[in-house]
């Protein structure tokens, strides 16, 4: 029979054969960070980073681009630092000139430049500028766009500039494209201290297909982290739809999603002979959106500059006296979003009227036909929406005009107009 030792006499032998491997509080440490999975790890640094900032004052970093708007003469802060951004429009809207003039203000040489910056203010501290191009021919097309960039900046055409790191991924696989953004941005660090502005033009390039919710997710969310780990600011460069000012695919969506400040160009009018163009802010998340700006494309200066006021108020009376309905969707939405709008008692249909100069019926008409074409609006967060109707519940004979997130049933907490049926 086997002899079954007492349970103090175990408890002796246990203690005599380990007295010497008691563990100290660093012991259990280091065992623990040694057997920790790598996710908790990297979790473990961002609560270490996140506690650190937060048992200080925190202080938001100063914005990269400005502009002055002359109409409050004040600056208003337009893209901030470690942030998404995205710039779209359709083909030959003149998008990768507009990146093109933001990145020539970093640059700037300021003894020599006379570019018109559009009223754009840069930071008042060094910062350096990285370009990546995804479609143009490397031979010829984006060596050109590289030398306006420095002569924006007023350097030589062939000045190399030291702190402007211009390249393009074409050469690499698409799947491959977001880790050679990576391993760009990271060799650039290894250059500079300063942050970086990143332009990535076209976006939708760094997917296998933009109509892929995961490629697209993956995408934003490998943003993200590069902003994160390499004191980035993105600009991302995407097209639009053909026939809407949807930016394309899953990658547009989600782009509207995660971006802090989305900035539309367009032409500012299909009938018109002129080449007046808009930039409009459909998004702006830290701030009140500003006005649109009306461009026009100079030859002499090779790039975009302000239009000439007298013809922009000139094509916005002919679109007014049209009844011009993107005009008319453009009030809708100040109407719809403005606080200040809440506490006047006049109907919608009422105020396009005296707006537009129009009719009650006519000023109703139109608001039907946006409402029945399900035209898209945009909330103060850049959200597209379309106007709903709903009866009134306190009075039935009426109908209450809604603003509604296309995605979503909620509605967004907006003030309500009444509208006759």
């Amino acid at each position: 029979m086997t002899k079954v030792q007492k349970t103090p006499e175990i408890g002796k032998a246990y203690n005599e054969k380990n007295e010497t491997k008691s563990l100290t509080v660093n012991d259990i440490q280091e065992s623990f960070n040694e057997n920790q999975s790598p996710i908790l790890a990297k979790l473990l640094k961002c609560y270490d980073l996140i506690i650190e900032a937060a048992n200080q004052d925190v202080v938001r970093r100063k914005p990269l681009i400005s502009r002055y708007d002359s109409k409050n003469d004040d600056i208003v802060p337009i893209i901030l630092q470690g942030t998404i951004n995205i710039v779209q429009g359709k083909t030959g809207t003149h998008k990768s000139r507009f990146a093109e003039l933001l990145c020539s203000l970093f640059l700037v040489n300021a003894a020599t430049c006379n570019t018109d910056f559009l009223e754009f203010i840069s930071a008042l501290f060094p910062v350096a500028v990285v370009y990546i191009d995804t479609e143009r021919g490397m031979k010829d097309e984006f060596p050109l766009t590289v030398q306006r960039i420095r002569e924006k900046a007023g350097f030589d055409k062939t000045f190399k500039i030291d702190n402007f790191y211009p390249i393009s991924i074409a050469k690499a696989e698409r799947h491959e494209r977001v880790e050679a953004v990576k391993q760009w941005l990271e060799y650039v660090q290894g250059q500079t201290s300063l942050p970086l502005f990143v332009v990535l033009d076209v976006v939708t390039d760094c997917v296998v297909s933009f109509n892929n919710d995961k490629d697209s997710l993956k995408l934003f969310d490998d943003l993200r982290n590069f902003a994160d780990d390499c004191n980035a600011t993105f600009l991302l460069l995407i097209h639009e739809n053909p026939f809407s000012d949807k930016a394309r695919g899953h990658t547009g969506t989600e782009g509207q999603n995660k971006a802090s400040t989305i900035i539309q160009i367009g032409f500012n009018s299909d009938n018109d002979d002129n080449d007046l163009m808009k930039l409009r802010f459909l998004k702006t998340r830290n701030i009140a959106k500003p006005n649109p700006i009306f461009l026009e494309y100079s030859k002499e200066a090779q790039g975009l500059v302000l239009a000439n006021e007298d013809m922009v108020k000139q094509q916005i009376e002919n679109k007014r006296k049209a009844f011009d309905t993107d005009l008319v969707i453009e009030y809708l939405e100040q109407l719809l979003t403005d606080p200040k709008e809440s506490k006047e008692v006049s109907s919608i249909q009422e105020k396009i009227a005296a707006k537009f100069k129009k009719g009650i019926r006519a000023a109703q008409d139109k608001l039907l036909d946006i409402i029945n074409q399900e035209y898209i609006l945009r909330d103060l967060e850049g959200e597209e929406c379309k106007i709903t109707r709903e009866k009134d519940p306190k009075d039935k004979r009426r109908l209450l005009l809604k603003l509604a997130l296309l995605n979503t049933n909620i509605q967004t907490e907006l003030p309500l107009d009444n509208v006759q049926k």
